[in-house]
């Protein structure tokens, strides 16, 4: 029976199983099928069972790569305006909309990394810390260009280098897209990076290790000065809008007594889809839309759990850099602080 469901449902995903280091799949993964969905979720959910037994061998990561085609149609592009409260134009996106966006399209990528059994990740036991996106070719990046565009490629990595942190391990799982270049050697371009850091829930025996560069990049300061400019609401039916985009059906973001059994307060909304709904608000009026022409990048750190339904504030903050700081808090604590300005700055 099982095997017939896996024949069913999940045949596109069988190069999971067998392929250590490197994984080549036939098709786009923001095309995932619900029913691949699930077998994802089953896996994530025997591998955390398994890492739950002590004394279970973890598997030691030697830098598992994904590969595989990238595809976008428009009606992608439709669902993210709708989840994020915009109109629907299926033509542009300003800088930061499109760096959530692509990073919404490419998060399946990053799902099917924890899903594979060669990943030592423990996928129920990592929450999301913090992203990083860079649009380093914008040029390429026009809309109706990426929905046209069939030779694009994706490439996820999930790094072997974790960084011990104070509540346990952090990974970096990197994804990019490329385009064939103009050159005729076969080369490619990147035109979108992401790097999301996952935290790995558990105890820690060892002194922590410190890395300046890592330090730098997630300590990121928060300005003195505050601006309170709007109010963002999410909805209890947001969290469903969202993982529609992303393919993340988390329980924690579909059900609040799922949430709660993880020790959560209740039914938690994706941060970047609230990040997104806040600079919806603000990007006409308070000027944070970066010029589309420049390359641009974007950092989110993920502070506190934000509940839904619940009305959150949103503030621009200013520190005097030539970066924009936007954050989003509840009851005056910040739950999710996004900084982002020009690569070229």
């Amino acid at each position: 029976m099982f095997f017939g469901v896996l024949v069913s449902f999940g045949y596109r995903l069988t190069p999971l199983l067998f392929s250590p280091k490197r994984v080549t799949l036939a098709f786009s993964p923001a095309s995932l099928r619900m029913g691949e969905v699930v077998l994802a979720i089953i896996s994530m959910i025997a591998k955390s069972v398994f890492y739950a037994i002590p004394g279970f061998p973890r598997i030691k990561l030697s830098a598992l790569e994904l590969d595989s085609i990238f595809t976008l149609d428009a009606d992608d592009v439709v669902r993210y305006q709708t989840a994020v409260g915009g109109t629907s134009n299926t033509e542009q996106l300003s800088a930061p909309h499109l760096m959530l966006f692509l990073s919404a399209m490419t998060e399946p990528a990053m799902l099917l990394l924890l899903a594979s059994p060669w990943c030592p990740i423990n996928p129920l036991g990592a929450v999301n810390v913090r992203n990083r996106f860079d649009l380093v070719r914008p040029d390429l990046c026009n809309l109706s260009r990426l929905v046209d565009l069939r030779t694009a490629r994706l490439k996820a990595i999930a790094s072997n280098n974790p960084r011990q942190a104070k509540r346990g391990i952090e990974w970096d799982l990197e994804v990019v897209i490329t385009t064939p270049t103009d050159r005729k050697d076969g080369t490619m371009d990147i035109i979108f990076r992401q790097i999301f850091t996952m935290l790995e829930l558990r105890k820690s025996q060892s002194k922590r290790i410190p890395n300046s560069s890592h330090e730098t990049r997630s300590s990121m300061a928060i300005p003195q000065m505050s601006e309170s400019t709007t109010q963002v609401s999410m909805s209890v039916d947001d969290p469903l809008k969202w993982a529609a985009i992303c393919k993340d059906y988390n329980f924690i973001h579909l059900s609040g007594a799922a949430a709660k059994a993880f020790g959560l307060p209740g039914k938690i909304a994706h941060g970047n889809h609230t990040v997104a709904k806040a600079l919806n608000l603000l990007t006409d009026s308070k000027g944070l839309r970066p010029p589309f022409t420049t390359s641009s990048w974007m950092e989110v750190q993920f502070r506190r759990p934000m509940v839904v339904p619940g009305v959150f504030d949103v503030s621009t903050r200013e520190s005097g850099k030539p970066s924009k700081t936007l954050s989003v808090s509840f009851q005056g604590k910040d739950c999710a602080i996004a900084e982002f300005g020009s690569l070229q700055q």
